[in-house]
């Protein structure tokens, strides 16, 4: 029997209904993305440039007193910029999520996003949106951070190495940093310094004087030191009593002479691709799983934040009258609870896991709040 050709046709209008609706869906999607992606971009860049700024203002006696060129000065800034850009991108994306849908329900495009049902739009969007965040907080997390963080302390140490040989001079007091002065009797062809005197006040509880007969600025794995030979190292405390060591060799780190910033962490400095090769020679220790840890909960971090962003501001609302708080300052007081967190409580001894709970638990009390199972949006539709 022949098939009825009213039928057929009314196939092929619903097919064509339908693919027009994907291909609506998906201009949407794209669209709100993009939003998503210039909000939070410009916010990061701004973000990032204030960053620079300070550190650059910080950073700014290694032209002064340390003689060092404009060059250095903006290197160094530059590298300090990857940390606190991993602690800041996934606030700005979730800053960028809720200024789009805030501009949205401004203009009541938002309400006729869910008035013809094509809230899938807004789902799919914020899944695109929060893989290319957390794929980029990952990179810095897991590879530039680490990167930059050893090529700042290899730096320093060659600024710090610059900055011991020029000061040794003979028969000269120089302060090397405020409060580490250094004399020499002399150097010898290869570089070898004679009579090496320093005396450190820096603590205000001791005071510490080294003489050596020989001294010369070594290398190793942990970077540049200060090699001592014969000789001691007196301590003066508080109560004035006086105690003094002698030794054939000791070691001190040039950045503990020439700075006042703490000691390098090795580990902090160690990719997680590094770490891949070093579990494969010997078991990581419990603080370089501790590390990684806090590296990978950057991720979920990331989605939850953008989840807590959707349900704050992804749902129309009447007019208001009163005062009301900035959703960016919401989401601020948040993500910094979440740091804080993070920082000073463990979950299951895993670093950064707390935090990621306070994110979705803020999401799910944000989705509570607005009565889940009438006002959530359908992960799928079709046009009204």
């Amino acid at each position: 029997m022949p098939a009825c050709p009213i039928r057929g046709a009314q196939s092929v209008l619903t097919g064509g209904r339908k693919a027009e609706h994907l291909r609506a869906m998906s201009r949407l999607s794209i669209y709100l993305s993009r939003q998503y992606a210039a909000h939070g971009l410009s916010l990061f860049v701004a973000v990032v440039f204030l960053v620079w700024i300070n550190q650059t203002l910080k950073l700014f006696d290694l032209v002064t007193a340390k003689g060092q060129s404009l060059l250095t000065l903006f290197g160094q800034s530059i590298l300090t910029t990857p940390p606190l850009s991993r602690a800041t991108l996934y606030i700005c994306v979730g800053i960028g999520i809720a200024r789009t849908l805030e501009a949205l329900q401004a203009s009541y495009e938002l309400h006729t996003i869910h008035a013809t049902r094509r809230t899938a739009a807004l789902w799919s969007s914020l899944l695109v949106t929060a893989t290319l965040a957390a794929l980029a907080v990952g990179l810095v997390a897991h590879w530039l951070e680490p990167m930059a963080r050893k090529a700042y302390g290899e730096w320093t140490q060659q600024i710090a190495a610059d900055l011991v040989s020029r000061a040794l001079e003979p028969n000269r007091f120089s302060e090397i940093a405020p409060g580490f002065v250094v004399e020499i009797g002399g150097r010898l062809p290869d570089g070898t310094v004679t009579d090496f005197f320093a005396n450190d006040s820096r603590n205000p509880d001791s005071r510490r004087t080294y003489q050596a007969r020989r001294a010369s600025i070594n290398s190793d794995d942990k970077g540049l030191y200060l090699a001592l030979r014969d000789g001691q190292i007196q301590n003066q405390s508080g109560d004035g009593s006086l105690t003094e060591v002698a030794f054939a060799s000791y070691q001190i780190g040039l950045d503990s002479i020439a700075q006042t910033e703490a000691h390098r962490d090795y580990i902090d400095e160690t990719s997680t691709f590094d770490f891949m090769r070093i579990a494969a020679t010997r078991a990581l220790t419990s603080y370089e799983v501790w590390n990684l840890e806090s590296r990978w909960m950057e991720i979920p971090r990331v989605y939850a934040m953008c989840l807590l962003a959707m349900l704050l501001t992804g749902f129309p609302r009447g007019r208001q009258s009163g005062f009301r708080v900035p959703v960016e300052i919401v989401i601020v007081i948040i993500a910094l609870l979440d740091r804080i967190l993070s920082d000073q409580f463990l979950l299951f001894d895993v670093k950064g896991l707390l935090g990621v709970v306070l994110l979705l638990a803020a999401a799910g009390a944000v989705a509570t709040g607005r009565r889940v199972g009438r006002y959530l949006p359908p992960m799928t539709g079709r046009p009204a």
